[in-house]
């Protein structure tokens, strides 16, 4: 089998998109032949994007490829000429956000060439509850769960590293309890909520640490919001993925007096993510419904697990799909003050509990979750299905 992989989100690109995206590309090279189409880091995604389809078109003339594969719903979007310039299949992944993007342009576009696609991968069950709400054909829809790096921890105890993180953080951490969350700050994280609701509410002893990339300048955000309509402004933001809850992180920061508290970085190599999960007390997405977007999985959950940390999390959007209550980890109800309040005093007050659920969960995951290597082989089934039909 040859194909035709095209993706605007791939390494050294940062993400859980993107990652998926490579660890696909390379199980599928165990036993097919992959052409790709990837855009590259320090050009122009614009230009990619416009370009794509017609770059695709020009591969498919000199390579004898049987499928086309987008690796979300805004590539598929783009190489919507595929769709009148060949009758090769096409299959593309829906993460989440690409279903549920509230442009009503594209929803229109969604449920009409979502509908021409020979296969649809949801990433969880929650995305493909989304893609049967919008009358796809169900032959069309299969869902495939991400998978995960089960090395993803420390290779060895790194006894200075604690010491190096209370030099990064500028604080002693002698007794304190280091609570740990990952990722962009986009409003659906809950990070903010957390810092706002939740935090006053623990011992003054819980440090949260938030580890992801920055918006930058706060000022020209703020410009962008104030000159452009609220509803392209709220657009272009879930677009980008821009992280503009960092700007309520940091505002609450500053009014809470939190600023030996709470500690954003961004710029830790994936040993020293591992390294700084492994230190930490507790793992915490508190995600929070927000309109229009869409946890999609929650990659960084069964990283935490796996490099040994205990995870709490919301019950929310696709992120059941990757933790299971009392399986490998904790689902909390999203934005219920009380109930996450009440778990994480529990949990960070009992050091023989924490560290036994912690141990329990991790075992679960290397057993019972899929690897990357075994998403690709489910993968490599639905495109065998897609060319036999075809």
């Amino acid at each position: 089998m040859e194909i035709l992989v095209v993706s605007h989100k791939y390494p050294p690109s940062i993400g859980g998109m993107q990652k998926q995206c490579y660890e696909l590309v390379e199980g599928l090279k165990r036993n097919h032949t992959v052409h790709t189409l990837i855009h590259k880091d320090g050009t122009s995604k614009f230009m990619f994007l416009l370009r794509s389809s017609f770059e695709a078109r020009a591969l498919l003339a000199n390579k004898k490829i049987g499928l086309i594969y987008a690796n979300d719903g805004l590539m598929a979007f783009f190489l919507t000429p595929l769709f009148w310039m060949t009758k090769v299949p096409i299959a593309v992944t829906a993460h989440g956000l690409d279903v549920v993007f509230p442009l009503k342009i594209y929803q229109r576009w969604l449920r009409k060439y979502f509908n021409k696609c020979k296969a649809v991968i949801a990433v969880s069950d929650g995305t493909t509850e989304e893609l049967q709400k919008r009358d796809l054909e169900p032959d069309r829809v299969f869902t495939v769960r991400n998978g995960f790096d089960p090395d993803f921890r420390p290779p060895d105890i790194d006894f200075g590293f604690r010491h190096r993180l209370e030099k990064r953080l500028g604080i002693d951490l002698t007794g304190k309890k280091l609570m740990v969350s990952i990722g962009r700050s986009v409003q659906r994280k809950g990070f903010s909520w957390m810092i706002r609701e939740v935090l006053p509410q623990l011992p003054d002893n819980v440090v949260y640490v938030i580890i992801g990339p920055t918006l930058g300048s706060y000022d020209k955000v703020e410009k962008m919001q104030r000159s452009l309509p609220k509803s392209l402004f709220n657009t272009l933001v879930l677009l980008e993925g821009m992280p503009l809850d960092e700007i309520a992180v940091h505002h609450s920061i500053q009014e809470l007096g939190f600023a030996d508290r709470v500690f954003h970085i961004t710029d830790m190599s994936n040993e020293e993510v591992a390294s700084t999960l492994a230190e930490s007390d507790l793992f915490v997405m508190p995600n929070i419904r927000v309109d229009g977007d869409y946890e999609g999985f929650g990659l960084v959950a069964l990283e935490s697990v796996s490099a040994g940390t205990l995870c709490v999390a919301s019950k929310v959007d696709g992120i059941p799909s990757a933790i299971t209550e009392d399986k490998n980890g904790i689902l909390l109800p999203p934005g219920d003050v009380q109930a996450w309040t009440d778990r994480l005093k529990a949990l960070l007050s009992d050091d023989t509990t924490r560290t036994q659920l912690a141990k329990k969960y991790r075992e679960y995951t290397m057993t019972h979750v899929s690897s990357w290597r075994s998403m690709a082989d489910e993968y490599e089934k639905v495109f065998e299905k897609v060319l036999s039909k075809a």
